[in-house]
């Protein structure tokens, strides 16, 4: 059960009386737990949030929510277990890159559905954050990566908060309900002046077409019929 105390100070410097709102609350660890607030609104919304998460038994410490995402990311490491030793490379190498220079310094709990949106989003348009030193590299750029890169950063994301939330760190994951932004890099010649654009692009879908067809498809092996056919053919024509 939560109570709300007024508490009213005055200035020994300025003379100025000030009021705030301290309110207070037991925990299920049998710690209690307070804040101190300007508004006794907030006060009240502080209470009633924690009260809510305590009786659909959803409550965490917010102590343990503190721990920088770096930190949890290095224990997360630990229980990568059955990944192809190339999956495991790239998944590390990615969290480098992608994840880390951007959210290796948050508190878990300070990592809300706005900053990660805001991060997918950039990952696409203007770049990751750098991961290379500046310094070291000054002429080097920040260049966006391809949508499916980001779907896989953004997996990569999820899976690490996946555990903080069964650890008890967070009490939600916030990389939920978010869509992966189209690459901006020019498509299909797209560069070029219209006639050629369009000329490219016929071009490309005729390519692939050809390629993706049966007969091409029979061409994958010597010994496939197609080829001995064609072989045949050309010695007779010989």
């Amino acid at each position: 059960m939560g109570h709300i105390q007024k508490r009213t100070e005055k200035s020994k410097r300025t003379g100025k009386t000030t009021t705030a709102w301290q309110a207070r609350y037991s925990a299920p660890d049998g710690r209690e737990r307070s804040k101190r607030f300007d508004r006794k609104v907030d006060a009240e919304n502080w209470l009633g949030t924690n009260g809510a998460d305590i009786a659909r038994g959803r409550w965490i410490d917010p102590a343990a929510g503190r721990i920088k995402f770096a930190d949890w990311s290095e224990q997360w490491k630990g229980t990568l277990t059955g990944l192809r030793p190339s999956t495991r490379v790239r998944d590390l190498d990615y969290l480098d890159r992608y994840l880390l220079p951007t959210f290796g310094q948050i508190a878990l709990s300070s990592i809300d559905h706005m900053a990660v949106a805001s991060w997918l989003a950039g990952l696409t348009t203007t770049g990751p954050t750098p991961w290379w030193d500046p310094i070291e590299q000054p002429d080097r750029k920040r260049k966006p990566i391809s949508p499916a890169t980001a779907v896989k950063a953004l997996q990569i994301l999820r899976k690490i908060l996946a555990t903080a939330v069964r650890a008890g760190k967070i009490t939600s994951t916030p990389a939920t309900r978010l869509t992966v932004p189209e690459s901006s890099a020019p498509k299909c010649g797209s560069w070029a002046p219209p006639k050629l654009t369009s000329w490219l692009c016929r071009s490309a879908r005729a390519i692939k077409h050809w390629f993706s067809s049966p007969l091409m498809a029979g061409f994958g092996s010597v010994n496939s019929p197609a080829y001995a056919a064609a072989a045949s053919t050309s010695s007779k024509v010989g």
